[in-house]
C-alpha cells in the first residue's frame, strides 16, 4: 500500500514489480526484469496473479525498457489492461509506501449498476490472501 502519486491522500494498492536497479521491459503481456527477449536465456517472471481482459483492440502490449531509480519502485495492478500504474504515472519512491497488503477485506464490481447492491460484491475474493 502506498499514497498515490498523483494525490497523497488517497491510498493504493499494487504489486510490485521491480526495485530500484532493475531494467524492466514488457513486451505482448509479459514482464520481463533485467533481461529482454529474444536472449534465449531471457524469461518472463510468473505471474498467476495477473490477468487481461479479452476486448477488441487489446493486443501485445509495449512498454520500455525503463531503469527504476535506487530508492523506487515499479508497481502494477492484476487487471493489466484496466489499470493505472508505473507504466502511467512513475515509480513510487520508498518513502511513499506505507505497509504491504496480506488479505483482501473487500472486493466490489463498480461497473455493474444494473445489478442490487449485495449482488456487486465478489463474495468469492472476500478473505483471500494476497501473496
Amino acid at each position: 500500500m502506498f499514497k498515490y502519486p498523483q494525490d497523497e491522500h488517497r491510498d493504493f494498492i499494487k504489486r510490485v514489480i521491480g526495485v530500484g536497479g532493475d531494467e524492466l521491459y514488457i513486451k505482448d503481456r509479459k514482464v520481463y526484469v533485467n533481461c529482454r527477449p529474444p536472449d534465449p536465456a531471457c524469461r518472463p517472471i510468473e505471474e498467476r496473479w495477473a490477468y487481461y481482459e479479452e476486448r477488441f483492440g487489446a493486443g501485445g502490449e509495449v512498454f520500455g525498457p525503463v531503469q527504476v531509480p535506487a530508492g523506487s519502485y515499479f508497481v502494477m495492478g492484476d487487471n493489466r489492461n484496466n489499470s493505472q500504474d508505473s507504466r502511467y504515472w512513475g515509480f513510487v519512491k520508498k518513502e511513499k509506501l506505507k505497509g504491504q497488503a496480506f488479505i483482501i477485506y473487500w472486493s466490489w464490481d463498480s461497473e455493474r449498476d444494473d445489478k442490487l447492491l449485495w449482488e456487486r460484491v465478489r463474495w468469492g475474493r472476500l478473505g483471500h490472501l494476497i501473496y
